[in-house]
């Protein structure tokens, strides 16, 4: 780690910066296709084919570190085999010319910092990727969790009792996942402890409600018609 923190360098903000919105573009316009041509409606684009994108570039962030550790693997250095370190010159005049700063782009780094460079902008877009659908599946699964599934099985659980549990189950798993970090606390995971607070208001919202004799919600299952 310390490493790959003194590999830094000023110069390589641009290389990152533009391997970054690439890699932007080209998930943004999979998730498209995706939306557009294979989604059946079950999962959004933001939920399955993000998920997927953030892992598979996780994934490969996990290659480059391991490049960057001194694990080679064959052919996978072949990318890099016909790049020149000399900077192009340009035909025209451009503003980068008149820059006090030297630019530096990517095909000008050596083989090691463009691996960093390639590293670094994977991390940048596979973690929010994959946090933002773990954190997601943990609201869906902790709010609803009673509400959903006891609401099938307690026949006469009140509309209140549903609601305020998704409500509290949420607030909870929000709450844990704060306090934990995103691990575990008291050996309880965010998505556990936020069911169980769910499970616990459901059950409690249908006592007091028994006992004021308000009317059950509307049955889920459909009962046909006696003919």
């Amino acid at each position: 780690m310390k490493k790959l923190v003194s590999m830094y360098q000023k110069y390589m903000f641009r290389p990152i910066l533009y391997k970054s919105v690439t890699r932007v573009s080209v998930v943004a316009v999979l998730m498209l296709l995706w939306d557009r041509y294979v989604s059946d409606g079950t999962f959004t684009m933001w939920q399955a084919p993000a998920l997927l994108l953030g892992v598979v570039l996780l994934a490969w962030a996990w290659v480059n570190y391991l490049r960057l550790d001194g694990v080679t693997i064959h052919h996978l250095g072949e990318e890099f085999k016909d790049m020149g370190k000399k900077k192009k010159l340009h035909s025209t005049k451009s503003i980068v010319d008149y820059a006090d700063e030297r630019i530096v782009s990517f095909e000008e780094l050596e083989p090691e910092e463009r691996v960093f460079c390639s590293l670094l902008s994977n991390l940048m877009l596979g973690v929010p990727l994959v946090t933002m659908n773990t954190f997601a599946f943990g609201i869906r699964c902790a709010g609803p969790f009673a509400a959903y599934g006891l609401g099938l099985a307690v026949p006469k659980a009140t509309k209140n009792s549903g609601m305020i549990s998704i409500f509290t189950g949420t607030i909870a798993f929000v709450v844990w996942q704060l306090l934990s970090n995103g691990g575990t606390l008291w050996f309880m995971m965010p998505v556990v402890f936020g069911s169980l607070v769910s499970v616990i208001t459901f059950y409690a919202v249908n006592l007091i409600e028994w006992k004021r004799g308000v009317p059950a919600a509307p049955s889920s299952y459909a009962v046909e018609e006696a003919k």
